[in-house]
């Protein structure tokens, strides 16, 4: 039933070569005075410096100034495929967090702050700096886990002599 429908429908309309039966084939009908997708009017010639990012190359890294860890981070972010930056940035924020509250920098008698680095990381989507922190960061959880080994007994202790 719903064929024979679709048949009296289709024969009622008229086939797709009778659309411009009523002598309007070549009249512009689209914008800019355009046949559908292929008309003659004319496009500006687009401005593509508005793909770009439209910010400059970041200044390069003063590695040297990281000593020993200058290596560790160069193999790092080569194996993260990221810039240093971001490893190096972890790496020091890391550290920072590391020595916490137990030593403060100090200027002279009245000035001293605590070894707080503020840290961000920015760089477009899928720039692989997860994978840099990671490697920063698994440093510390290293030494997290060096340090929390036989924890447990020693707060069990604590627990059963009280």
């Amino acid at each position: 039933m719903k064929a024979q429908h679709f048949a009296a429908e289709v024969a009622r309309l008229g086939s797709a070569a009778d659309d411009h039966r009523h002598g309007d084939r070549g009249k512009p009908n689209g914008a800019n005075g355009t046949i559908g997708t292929g008309g003659s009017g004319s496009w500006p010639e687009p401005d593509l410096s508005l793909l770009g990012t439209g910010r400059r190359a970041p200044p390069p890294f003063p590695l040297h100034l990281l000593g020993p860890w200058a290596g560790w981070c160069e193999r790092k972010a080569k194996g993260a495929s990221a810039p240093v930056d971001y490893v190096a940035v972890a790496l020091l924020a890391s550290v920072g967090a590391s020595i916490a509250n137990v030593r403060w920098p100090q200027a002279g008698t009245a000035w001293s702050a605590p070894p707080v680095l503020w840290c961000a990381e920015v760089g477009p989507p899928s720039s692989s700096k997860s994978p840099s922190m990671d490697a920063a960061f698994n440093l510390v959880r290293f030494a997290e886990d060096r340090m929390a080994d036989g924890f447990e007994q020693v707060q069990q202790e604590h627990a059963t002599a009280k």
